[in-house]
């Protein structure tokens, strides 16, 4: 498997020139604050995590950032300047347990932080994350008690406001479900959407999320 990258000119997508030494390796997502200024992030299958970033000229592989883990992934990024970029991601211990990851980029190094984990949960696991400013992140994901099948995830949304993340208050009764996408375009319009055993897709307006009607489509 080749990692893959197209840019849009407002009439046709051209694949772009990555770097040679990229093999078996799936990129999950790109996010960009310029166009000098263009990230992107993935997993190589020979194991580890794969960034790469693009200067407006050229794509070049990035140092991932490392923890205490047998194997991880990089499944969204958010960058809001060269020296802040964020990831999340899905890592490994021992190879049997899960730990959620998120780094950020501070222009020099990496650094691994702590997202808040509900207390009655048995595990967390975090998708997507979009940034409007340093001091309004949003990450999407989901929470539940991995026992018995199906599995109960219940979706779940926190905020980074400069200093801490904070849970999001959701509609009651929403589907299990985890929230596999987030992203904004303002303070009081941000959208997420993920699935389960039904779609889910939330609105926030600058001060409630709740569940909007999914597209629905001829499909299975």
């Amino acid at each position: 498997l080749t990692p893959m990258l197209q840019n849009w000119n407002g009439t046709t997508w051209t694949l772009v020139d990555l770097p040679e030494a990229l093999p078996l390796s799936e990129l999950f997502s790109v996010d960009a604050s310029a166009t000098n200024n263009v990230w992107a992030t993935g997993y190589w299958y020979l194991g580890g995590a794969v960034v790469l970033r693009y200067d407006g000229s050229t794509w070049t592989e990035q140092t991932p950032p490392v923890g205490d883990y047998d194997d991880f992934e990089l499944v969204e990024v958010a960058v809001l300047a060269p020296d802040d970029v964020w990831v999340t991601g899905i890592g490994t211990v021992e190879y049997t347990e899960s730990a959620i990851l998120l780094f950020h980029w501070d222009g020099s190094n990496w650094s691994e932080l702590s997202i808040t984990s509900p207390t009655y949960s048995r595990f967390t696991e975090v998708k997507g994350i979009t940034a409007i400013s340093p001091t309004n992140i949003w990450a999407a994901g989901g929470w539940g008690a991995m026992s018995g099948y199906p599995y109960t995830i219940t979706p779940m949304i926190q905020q980074w406001d400069g200093t801490q993340w904070t849970l999001a208050d959701l509609p009651d009764n929403l589907p299990t479900a985890t929230l596999y996408g987030i992203d904004a375009s303002a303070n009081d319009n941000v959208w997420a959407v993920g699935n389960y055993q039904e779609g889910v897709v939330l609105h926030y307006d600058g001060n409630t999320w709740s569940e909007q009607t999914p597209a629905m489509g001829s499909y299975n």
